[in-house]
């Protein structure tokens, strides 16, 4: 029997299908490509935004048209017609597809170098605009040596970078382990080359968390001369929202914008070329052109390499949606463009600083003219060479060519 597979959302989301995969391989599944007819096509949905919701919607009746039966899984709020079958949990999702099938096993496509590990669920927090604590419930940790386990199949399996990812992975907690705990684990117990983490919650961050960095744990193969070479990347993913102290109270975030620009500061004192990258949410109910403001210079000051933005949408049964001061459609997507081009600027005038620079790549594929991977740093560089670079890590002198 045939199965395909479709992400949508966060990496968690993406965690959620590459662990499916790997198990229904395992007894005997076949994985064809989403675009491929099969007789099941599981659909990992998300909606913390409305725009979330229907391109979930979207892509469960694209689904649809090619296979026999659809499974959607993870977050959503209500069904549609196009649904055969519907999961809160990967979990309830594998029970379910390996109860139906049984065969000879067969190898799942190595078509990744990099791999998302989940290692926690759900959220105790209770920000204005998210349902994901509704949905989800509270936060649930994996413990350690499952952990370790997924992550020692992954580099047998020829992986060398993993990413830590979950619904809020700083709320991590089994006895006797918080996150640093976890990673302090993991970089003693196994020998994965390249540790990165999914998005980080500034309330949570502490001095020992980002002393994490202090200690590189350096891989043993690099040359001296390579700046990058940790084992624990020097990036973080750092939820912003917004940069109005008065809009993060209204969203209930817990933190401060000096609280969150400290963090960059702690970690650039370390290594000034750290890099971050986040997310913000604009016409949040009652942001005036001021917030806005303030969040443009945020973006200038704290120089992301990427920012995700999403235009605020209300979703039922969240606090925000009973605010007052909704802001009209037209002035979110204004605010929305002048954002863009802020954080546009902001990562080229950043990414200035890695130029001459020695860093470790990652090297997944090849384009038409050029190989691609991803820097420590998490920006994509090319690089021509004539020889077959997929999923090594090679050291490489960033030019501006390199850019892309």
């Amino acid at each position: 029997m045939k199965i395909s597979f479709y992400a949508l959302g966060c990496r968690a989301n993406q965690a959620d299908n590459r662990k499916i995969q790997q198990e229904l391989a395992k007894i005997g599944w076949q994985v064809v490509c989403f675009s491929e007819p099969a007789d099941f096509c599981v659909v990992n949905i998300c909606a913390v935004t409305s725009g979330a919701e229907q391109r979930s919607r979207q892509m469960l009746r694209a689904a649809k048209t090619n296979n026999a039966h659809v499974i959607a899984s993870g977050c959503f709020i209500e069904k549609i017609p196009e649904i055969d079958l519907y999961f809160k949990s990967p979990k309830q999702t594998l029970n379910y597809l390996k109860k139906i099938h049984t065969s000879t096993p067969k190898p799942i496509p190595r078509t990744r170098t990099r791999s998302f590990i989940r290692i926690q669920d759900g959220c105790n927090f209770d920000c204005a605009y998210c349902l994901i604590k509704k949905i989800r419930g509270r936060s649930r940790s994996i413990p350690p040596h499952e952990i370790i386990r997924q992550i020692n199949q992954e580099i047998a399996l020829g992986r060398k970078e993993i990413t830590l990812t979950g619904i809020n992975i700083m709320q991590y907690a089994h006895p006797g382990f918080n996150l640093v705990k976890l990673l302090e684990k993991i970089l003693d117990k196994t020998d994965i080359p390249r540790i990165r983490l999914g998005s980080v919650d500034p309330r949570l961050v502490t001095d020992n968390f980002i002393n994490l960095f202090k200690n590189p744990r350096l891989r043993p193969d690099c040359g001296r001369d390579s700046d990058g070479q940790a084992r624990l990347l020097p990036h973080i993913h750092l939820s912003l929202q917004s940069g109005s102290d008065r809009i993060l109270r209204l969203m209930n975030r817990g933190h401060t914008t000096k609280q969150y620009l400290k963090i960059i500061e702690q970690a650039r004192d370390l290594n000034p070329l750290f890099s971050f990258t986040t997310d913000v949410i604009t016409g949040f109910p009652g942001e005036t052109a001021a917030d806005h403001e303030k969040t443009l210079g945020i973006i200038k000051k704290a120089q992301f390499t990427k920012v995700h933005i999403f235009p605020y949408s209300d979703r039922p049964g969240t606090a925000s949606e009973k605010l007052g001061h909704k802001i009209p459609q037209k002035i979110k997507k204004q605010r929305l463009r002048e954002i863009e081009q802020i954080a546009q600027a902001a990562k080229k005038n950043w990414l200035k600083n890695y130029q001459g620079k020695t860093l470790d790549v990652l090297f997944e594929q090849k384009t038409d003219r050029a190989w691609q991977g991803y820097t420590p740093y998490y920006f994509k560089v090319n690089q021509e060479d004539r020889n077959d670079l997929t999923n090594k890590i090679i050291q490489v002198k960033i030019g501006q060519k390199n850019f892309i």
